[in-house]
């Protein structure tokens, strides 16, 4: 019964971020930080897509879930809150 934790990360760069969802509602996208790459997923964000542009710097909450597909798990990034880090 315990809530799930949520981490953040400030200062991540966009590598890619789409619109995806039969509506295009929720927001997927890759950030880098020191080297280190990860998919992050977003539901009922997409109408942020527009605003993150490769190269964008953003400060992500998030929480750490496993997503299995064809066969494959990879950790995956589910957003909790993105926030433009050009104020840190």
């Amino acid at each position: 019964a315990n809530p799930q934790p949520i981490f953040v990360s400030r200062g991540v760069t966009v590598e890619k971020a789409d619109c995806v969802g039969k509506t295009k509602d929720h927001l997927r996208m890759t950030v880098s930080q020191d080297g280190t790459k990860r998919q992050c997923i977003g539901f009922g964000v997409g109408h942020l897509c527009e605003n993150l542009t490769p190269g964008t710097q953003i400060d992500l909450a998030y929480t750490i879930s496993i997503n299995e597909w064809n066969g494959n798990r990879e950790i995956q990034l589910q957003i909790v809150d993105i926030d433009d880090a050009s104020h840190v």
